[in-house]
């Protein structure tokens, strides 16, 4: 298992004051959650109510879906996964990543003992493993990893194993299970147990696609076809559709569903779309910074961003700069703030309402943003303990997951 999977408890602090070693919120924002520590022991407190304290908490492998949370905690020399409190039975020299359902109902975690990984699932460990990486559930609800044992890597479906590889990596769970694996013969992609022809490299993978270098270049493939050759990239996909940018000698274009725009670009810097496939936003540069929806020009800034698309209606917003400070451009208007945090933007699933954390010099804080106002002070303290706690994930798609919960409870009130 890889070190940044391996359960490490906060160092504990003398005295019997109580302190507070880490501090968080469920994933619908709901329920609060500290590690505290007191005397010599660290104490798991939902909303005020303790419910378990041990001699050391896991907190970078603990795990919240929902309102439950799944964390490792060691009394005495062995370490247990409790679930909301409630001690699973076995014991382990350590614990590293854990999946827990919404419903807390699934719990697959990592660990090991004298003999190797193991996997455990529904509290049956599986065989010893070298590593074991990408512990997840899927969309479907199947547990889902990559896993060593000597030469052999192989990627594992609810326990099932796939083919044996030379080395498997990027490994992901949504829309699909889907994964690069190698063997002498090159690099593959494999979505849902379909392999890809062989590949020199596979230099991107996306949702339903990716593009491989060849010896004569590169191909993109999406939805299990070709669809472009030659010098592409920033390939998208989504319900179906698609774009990418290909490279000229001198230019660069958007190609939308196998159509190409007649207006080209020096360089096209990022590529958006929308989760319905029906939008398609892009940051090309070409005297200045050009932020481009659906072919038509929004606007020509310093910097910018790749649009943000509402699921949903088409809505969209943008954050761009002059120079100093920063604006979030949406359909309704502009927002200037003096610092914003460029990728904590997010829209509603209708796109009716925007937040993003920003701030003011005049204050010298972070606030949570919400259709241009201030509403509540961001907690920069909760922000650090997250990365802590989630140290592998992307700390952007965290920190939007956060706002989105919390616009979904303004919204919900």
């Amino acid at each position: 298992m890889k070190r940044a999977l391996a359960a490490v408890a906060l160092a504990a602090t003398t005295g019997c004051a109580d302190h507070v070693l880490w501090h968080g919120h469920s994933s619908d924002r709901a329920t609060d959650i500290r590690v505290i520590e007191s005397s010599g022991r660290q104490r798991v407190v939902l909303d005020d109510h303790q419910i378990s304290a041990h001699a050391s908490v896991g907190i970078d492998a603990m795990t919240i879906e929902g309102r439950h949370v799944a964390y490792p905690a060691r009394d005495g020399r062995r370490w247990r996964v409790f679930v909301d409190g409630v001690a699973e039975p076995l014991a382990w020299d350590g614990v590293g990543a854990i999946a827990l359902s919404p419903e807390a109902d699934r719990l697959v975690y990592a660990a090991v003992d004298e003999n190797g990984w193991h996997v455990v699932d529904r509290g049956v460990p599986g065989p010893a493993f070298d590593s074991v990486v990408s512990l997840d559930l899927d969309a479907r609800g199947r547990s889902v990893y990559g896993a060593t044992a000597g030469s052999i890597a192989r990627v594992y479906v609810d326990g099932e194993p796939g083919p044996a590889w030379s080395e498997v990596r990027s490994i992901s769970v949504r829309p699909r299970v889907a994964y690069v694996a190698v063997d002498s013969a090159g690099e593959h992609v494999v979505e849902d147990g379909h392999v890809s022809a062989a590949y020199e490299a596979i230099v991107e993978m996306t949702g339903d696609g990716f593009i491989g270098r060849t010896k004569l270049g590169r191909q993109a493939v999406a939805f299990g076809r070709v669809v472009a050759e030659g010098e592409v990239h920033r390939l998208v996909t989504a319900a179906g559709h698609y774009a990418y940018v290909r490279r000229g000698p001198t230019f660069e274009v958007l190609v939308r569903d196998g159509q190409e725009e007649t207006r080209t670009w020096h360089l096209i810097e990022a590529l958006t779309i929308s989760s319905d496939g029906e939008h398609v936003g892009y940051v090309a540069r070409e005297d200045g910074v050009t932020v481009v929806i659906d072919g038509a020009v929004q606007g020509t800034w310093i910097r910018a961003r790749a649009p943000v698309f509402a699921r949903a209606g088409g809505g969209f917003a943008y954050v761009a700069s002059m120079g100093r400070g920063a604006v979030v451009v949406t359909p309704g208007g502009h927002h200037a703030f003096d610092v914003l945090v460029e990728d904590s933007l997010v829209l509603d699933d209708t796109g009716s309402h925007w937040a993003v954390v920003a701030g003011y010099d005049s204050v010298r804080r972070l606030y949570e943003v919400v259709d241009g106002r201030p509403r509540q002070r961001f907690d920069i303290d909760e922000w650090v303990a997250e990365r802590v706690r989630r140290s592998h994930d992307d700390p952007g798609a965290r920190l939007r997951d956060w706002l989105l919960a919390d616009l979904s409870r303004r919204q919900a009130r």
